[in-house]
């Protein structure tokens, strides 16, 4: 623990393929930090597409990150003071693959002023406790896909940690999904969904008027 702690010259740092255990406060607050390499012989630890960042390969959980990281889309969690006191990072991007962030993720980042996910519903998401971001900066920006704002603003804990939620336009809204053994597509912008794909073994197919996605409700108006 507290290895590299507040080495405030250290810029890059490579990990050898032997390491099996790495504190989660081993490189916090190294303000010059923008490399983080893990052997790729190492068989407890990755940084996989040049991520700069310490994963934890089998459980896929990004567990140590800098101020150039990126959270790759085969991260499932963000562990536990991931970022705690990263006060040089200024944006990052959630992917949808991420169904969990730690405690203090983001705590302290007093500079992070915008981050953006792809998540549609922020109950996908569970924040394992309410520090996740205390400190950021104070007029920090959440970009949520277009026509989610209202969802994200209705969760209380995503709406007061940041002083403004916006939507980004260029964000790809539609979705595949299957509901009662149907394929559908649906554009969760716009609400609707048209029918893909539907095998059946009986002489009567009841097509609902709304089907739902991951606590989404779409109305029915096609079959493809």
């Amino acid at each position: 623990g507290r290895a590299f702690k507040e080495c405030s010259l250290l810029e890059s740092i490579t990990i050898g393929k032997n390491v099996t255990s790495i504190a989660y406060d081993a490189l916090m607050n190294c303000e010059a930090l923008t490399s983080i390499v893990i052997d790729s012989n190492n068989g407890t630890y990755d940084s996989r597409n040049n991520c700069n960042a310490v994963i934890k390969t089998i459980t896929n959980t990004f567990e140590i990150g800098c101020k150039n990281s990126k959270i790759q889309s085969s991260v499932t969690r963000l562990g536990t003071y991931a970022f705690y006191l990263c006060k040089a990072l200024t944006a990052v991007r959630i992917p949808k693959t991420l169904n969990s962030i730690g405690a203090y993720a983001f705590s302290e980042c007093n500079n992070l002023n915008q981050v953006s996910t792809d998540i549609m519903d922020p109950s996908e998401i569970q924040l394992e406790q309410n520090h996740c971001f205390d400190g950021i900066a104070s007029n920090a920006v959440l970009v949520v896909p277009k026509g989610r704002k209202a969802a994200f603003e209705a969760s209380s804990y995503w709406k007061n940690s940041f002083a403004q939620i916006i939507e980004d336009e260029n964000v790809n809204t539609i979705v595949n999904f299957e509901y009662d053994g149907k394929q559908y597509r649906g554009d969760y912008y716009e609400g609707t969904a048209v029918v893909t794909n539907a095998t059946v073994s009986t002489n009567y197919l009841d097509l609902p008027s709304t089907v739902s996605y991951n606590g989404i409700n779409f109305t029915l108006i096609g079959i493809e």
